[in-house]
């Protein structure tokens, strides 16, 4: 079994020697040329989730003439504490995920998987890791396409801010002699003479205000440890200088890019929450939190009109609109967004996931259940992978409607297509209602709306409204 990276949750199966990953192939390919690879890299806001079977399922890909690769990578302090002068470097769990890839390149071929035919995959914190993948030099060469689902890594807003202060404060919460005096080699002495279940068990520190904007996410998903900018100068640093810079005048590695969100990506249980509905309402200026291209001076006017888009009343009386205001603004503005940027360098297909059924309600799918209210979307954060990625529908007990298996089959056959032909339909399909799925472009913002009936949408009006404003 493959034993987990120590991380947020206890689980018995956390070892310290994590670094593993699976490798799944067709019983009977239908074909003896060497086969499409899926790396697939999980979310967990760079905390928690694993790359076994128990997790992500491979049987809709492997069913399809595709190779899986799942993996483990350091997670929590573990993978991205740094004191970002050399002495700790950081993205240590990029860096986990960067061999993997090359450990693929060189010895797929014996799974009969081809090299030049790996596509990475993530959702959620493992999308930003696919975006971070398409800008470092590191990892030019080592896939072929991207599939980013429910986030992207553009600015500021993904990235640690002062983590060197961070590192520090860890390590303090675990033995307070340790301070900010202490040098970056006397930190990494101590870190290296604790065992890894402390740090574990240490893991889950939040932003402190005074070096945070504050936050109107949940607390338990709110935490410090993510990739870091590094040194400019730094030769060997995974991503340094301007994120937002580098997609903007193409300096990315250029593959083509699969990218999309569910339709109502906040809506989940423990959303609806009046307080940090009133936060907002107090302090506007949260919804531009990190998001390039706006000026700190505007950034409390400018929430001010946006806030208005969605309610003239406040929001902690209009929990829907705050719902769908968050919803946009945490994830579809800014992963439309990235797709707006680097669809000027590369070939992008955008979709938005809308399609709610029995395998959403499954006890135990996940705690991003619904809130079924009025006016809200169904299709809420990690809506797509129970269809995808979740469930082996032979030898289940259950019995799934017709309607989740139509479901099952077209956005795994989606997927599929794009992994073999960069394309998610290079031709007409019955099976996919016959349907051509337009690039997107900065233009017409042309997107793929899934469902039972695939249609083809475009220029969405909140992203439309709230480009025009900066």
């Amino acid at each position: 079994m493959m034993p987990l990276a120590p991380k947020l949750e206890n689980d018995p199966r956390e070892n310290e020697d994590c670094l593993y990953l699976n490798v799944y192939v067709p019983k009977n390919p239908s074909s003896k040329e060497l086969l499409p690879v899926l790396f697939y890299i999980t979310g967990g806001i760079f905390m928690f989730n694993d790359g076994t079977l128990k997790s992500y399922k491979p049987y809709n890909f492997v069913e399809r003439d595709i190779i899986m690769v799942s993996i483990n990578f350091r997670q929590g302090p573990l993978g991205f504490l740094t004191t970002n002068d050399g002495v700790i470097p950081g993205n240590l769990g990029l860096w986990d995920q960067n061999m993997a890839l090359r450990w693929v390149q060189k010895n797929i071929g014996r799974f009969g998987g081809d090299p030049n035919k790996v596509t990475i995959n993530g959702h959620s914190s493992g999308a930003a890791a696919v975006t971070l993948h398409m800008l470092s030099k590191h990892s030019e060469g080592l896939f072929r396409a991207g599939i980013a689902q429910s986030n992207a890594l553009l600015g500021p807003d993904g990235v640690q801010r002062d983590p060197k202060y961070y590192a520090y404060k860890f390590a303090n919460t675990i033995d307070a002699k340790i301070t900010p005096k202490n040098t970056s080699k006397e930190l990494l002495e101590f870190l290296q003479s604790i065992s890894a279940s402390t740090i574990s068990n240490t893991t889950a520190i939040h932003p402190d205000p005074e070096h945070d904007t504050r936050t109107f996410k949940n607390e338990r998903y709110q935490t410090i440890w993510r990739p870091v900018e590094e040194p400019s100068d730094d030769e060997n640093a995974f991503i340094s200088g301007s994120i937002y810079e580098k997609f903007r005048d193409g300096k990315f590695n250029h593959v083509p890019l699969m990218i999309g969100i569910t339709s109502e990506e906040y809506g989940m249980k423990g959303a609806n929450d009046p307080e940090a509905a009133k936060l907002v309402d107090d302090h506007p200026e949260l919804l531009f939190r990190g998001m390039v291209g706006v000026k700190e001076k505007d950034k409390r006017r400018l929430g001010e009109k946006i806030k208005k888009m969605y309610s003239t009343e406040p929001l902690q009386k209009n929990i829907t609109a705050f719902v769908k205001l968050c919803s946009d603004m945490l994830f579809g503005n800014k992963v439309m967004k990235f797709g707006d940027v680097v669809s000027k360098h590369i070939d992008v297909y955008f979709y938005q996931f809308s399609y709610f059924g029995y395998m959403n309600e499954i006890p135990g799918a996940g705690e991003f259940d619904t809130l079924k209210m009025e006016g809200l979307g169904k299709a809420t954060h990690c809506a797509e992978l129970p269809y995808l990625l979740w469930y082996k529908l032979d030898g289940d007990n259950r019995t799934y409607p017709e309607s989740d298996i139509r479901m099952r089959v077209i956005i795994s056959d989606l997927l599929a297509n794009f992994i073999k032909y960069l394309n998610p339909t290079p031709k007409r399909d019955p099976q996919l209602q016959n349907i051509i799925w337009p690039k997107f472009d900065s233009e017409r913002l042309r997107y793929l709306d899934i469902d039972l009936n695939l249609t083809v949408k475009e220029n969405p009006r909140s992203y439309r409204q709230i480009r025009t404003l900066y």
